[in-house]
């Protein structure tokens, strides 16, 4: 045990001035003799104030707690006075609250998942120009946006739900035999030529059939009305989206006849 130093009552000294002088070598002697602080014998150190159940700075911005009541009480607190509504605290049962905080699973490097409240985004990246992200920091409404070098897509959802993008759309599935289904009262698909399914060995499509009208020489013709083959030979055997396959039969019309230039 060190030498011990109590403090000495100067000559003049205010009775309020003798009371803390006393306080203090009662706090000293127990600290000595017990050999550990507590919040009896100790009440400020190194800027904390030394509280019957918290340790807090002297502004209470931060601190811990050690309160037990039948609610999750919080532990450790920072940013507020208030360890209940403080922007950081983590209470007894470890539930977190972070507010404000930017939060990266990799920081620097590949793959990435940053949570960044200065924007208001979730962003997953592969790489710096390979990512999924999510928010409103893409635009004035809610948007993923995904990106692939210098292929990018939109979601958003504004007056209408959209999808925009500067590169092809590939829709299908995985599945052999799987379908696609676009379901609604009214669907439109603009600026395209038409549905062309996938030529199946052994099997044309129609697109692929109907591709041949429009070949320079080529002609259908229904002379007299009735049926024609519309350009594709009548008993061709036509493949189907959906798998599976049907036969063409022609259609029927008025008499009715046409060359491709």
């Amino acid at each position: 045990m060190g030498l011990l130093n109590l403090p000495r009552i100067p000559r003049g000294a205010s009775p309020e001035q003798m009371a803390n002088i006393y306080n203090q070598a009662i706090e000293e002697m127990e600290h000595r003799v017990n050999g550990f602080l507590q919040s009896s014998n100790i009440q400020e150190v190194g800027g904390w104030k030394v509280g019957q159940t918290e340790l807090e700075s002297k502004d209470k911005d931060v601190g811990m707690s050690t309160v037990d009541t039948s609610g999750d009480d919080v532990r450790f607190w920072a940013g507020g006075s208030n360890p209940d509504t403080a922007p950081w605290r983590v209470t007894k049962s470890g539930k977190m609250t972070a507010t404000g905080a930017k939060i990266e699973s990799n920081p620097g490097g590949y793959p990435n998942i940053v949570l960044d409240p200065s924007d208001d985004s979730i962003v997953v990246y592969f790489a710096a120009d390979k990512y999924v992200g999510m928010g409103a920091i893409f635009g004035v409404t809610p948007e993923v946006k995904l990106v692939n070098g210098t292929k990018a897509a939109d979601i958003t959802m504004s007056t209408n739900f959209q999808l925009l993008t500067n590169a092809n759309i590939d829709i299908g599935t995985i599945t052999p035999g799987g379908k696609v289904n676009i379901l609604g009262d009214n669907v439109f698909v603009d600026s395209f030529s038409y549905l062309k399914p996938a030529d199946v060995p052994g099997f044309p499509s129609l697109s692929s059939q109907l591709s041949q009208k429009a070949i320079a020489g080529a002609n259908t013709s229904s002379a007299g009305g009735g049926t024609f083959n519309g350009g594709i030979p009548i008993g061709t055997v036509l493949a189907t989206a959906g798998g599976g396959s049907v036969t063409w039969n022609g259609i029927s019309i008025p008499s009715h006849s046409h060359n491709q230039n």
